[in-house]
């Protein structure tokens, strides 16, 4: 499936069929507190970002100053998640952290589309994940895996209901995911 992607998205790329967001040249802007901000060029506040797609090329993201906020606006009951750590991660999505154990920056995915990393500022960023996309209560199913990819193409596995703590060589090296 991987190899697939990678040659529809390398033959859009050559035809310019991608957005130059898309194919990560530029930032990706986002809302927060009702205003538009560049990703790509820091974060200011926002602790947590909920990025959804409408298509590989149409990408929506909001964010947030925490991550209570942010689990709120998806309907996360106040308490249910744990704190600061992987385990924090809303039912339906795909997390990443910037820092070990669920630490730091906060990324949600929920789609099946790659996305670049650089467009959220999060390229060589990821230092632990936890995937939710199959979550709770079921858990059961291997349907929704996600993927982390490096520079190179080489990927890691992101099973559906587990997640990394720390990524040991994969620290800080994922410069693309598929949700």
């Amino acid at each position: 499936m991987k190899g697939a992607f990678l040659g529809v998205l390398a033959a859009m790329s050559v035809a310019g069929a991608v957005p130059a967001a898309a194919a990560g040249a530029e930032g990706h802007t986002a809302v927060m507190d009702g205003k538009s901000v560049d990703l790509s060029r820091g974060w200011g506040e926002a602790q947590t970002c909920v990025v959804r797609s409408e298509s590989a090329q149409v990408t929506h993201t909001v964010c947030y100053r925490s991550a209570g906020e942010a689990d709120a606006a998806l309907g996360v009951p106040a308490g249910a998640q744990g704190v600061s750590s992987i385990l924090d991660c809303p039912s339906g999505w795909l997390c990443l952290w910037e820092n070990e154990y669920g630490g730091g920056r906060r990324l949600l995915f929920s789609d099946e589309y790659g996305h670049d990393l650089a467009q959220w500022d999060f390229a060589y960023k990821t230092s632990s994940f936890f995937n939710m996309q199959d979550g709770p209560p079921i858990c059961t199913s291997a349907d929704d895996p996600g993927e982390l990819w490096d520079f190179q193409y080489y990927s890691l596995r992101l099973d559906p209901c587990a997640g990394q703590n720390t990524m040991g060589a994969w620290n800080d090296r994922a410069t693309r995911v598929f949700g």
